[in-house]
């Protein structure tokens, strides 16, 4: 046998045998699950419909007082089941680090509808301006306000102090919401809504147009609002 053939059969073996020995040495046990919240769906009589959840309670939940009390940060839309876990981790985070109040995370799948929409060209190509409203946004402010919140304050604790989180199209309920001055939440962060504020409620007439208007105007109630994205 040449000393080529030898080296490489030797190197075989050595390969061979560190990963038989590899195999033996790894073993795995089960441990306890990794456990970020929980999903249920939620009887609403003011939609006479099942709306699915999803919520994240703060790490020391158990632990805190009767009395204590928590906000809420909301995902609303399609997008919420699908950024509940981002949105989650980065709040458990900042409480962790101090950077902010330990919240409950909660996603509303499909609480998100909409008024009729003019998309004044923001979408490309359409067959027509208008996209027809979907999801009784009237209800299901009604749905929030008088079964949602309710619901959460009593088995949660949570306060009255609300966040709303909306991606691109999700974002037409909290922008319809908070131009009629309707007050469901305190903060209101939009992402990827860039083109979303270029439609409106009627023809022409902008999300931003009935942004600034809203505003102007005095109200007991201001708000904080961020747009972030394209």
């Amino acid at each position: 046998m040449s000393v080529l053939k030898s080296i490489k059969s030797f190197s075989l073996f050595i390969f061979l045998s560190v990963s038989m020995l590899c195999e033996a040495a790894i073993t795995v046990s089960d441990r306890s699950p990794v456990v970020i919240g929980k999903e249920l769906l939620l009887k609403s009589e003011i939609l006479n419909k099942e709306i699915p959840l999803k919520i994240s309670l703060p790490s020391n939940f158990a632990l805190s007082s009767e009395h204590h009390t928590y906000p809420v940060i909301f995902i609303v839309g399609k997008h919420g089941h699908q950024y509940f876990h981002t949105v989650n981790g980065i709040v458990k985070h900042l409480a962790d680090v101090e950077r902010m109040p330990e919240t409950i995370v909660v996603s509303v799948d499909g609480g998100s509808p909409s008024p009729d929409i003019y998309h004044n060209n923001m979408f490309g190509n359409q067959p027509s301006n208008k996209w027809p409203s979907w999801g009784e946004p009237d209800m299901y402010h009604q749905f929030y306000q008088d079964e949602l919140f309710p619901f959460l304050e009593k088995q949660y604790r949570a306060n009255n102090k609300r966040s709303v989180v909306a991606i691109s199209t999700s974002s037409f309920f909290p922008l319809n919401n908070l131009i009629h001055d309707k007050h469901l939440f305190d903060t209101y962060i939009f992402l990827a809504a860039a083109d979303i504020i270029g439609m409106g409620h009627t023809p022409n007439k902008t999300m931003v147009d009935g942004l600034a208007a809203r505003l102007s105007k005095s109200s007991k109630v201001n708000p904080l609002i961020f747009f972030y994205g394209r």
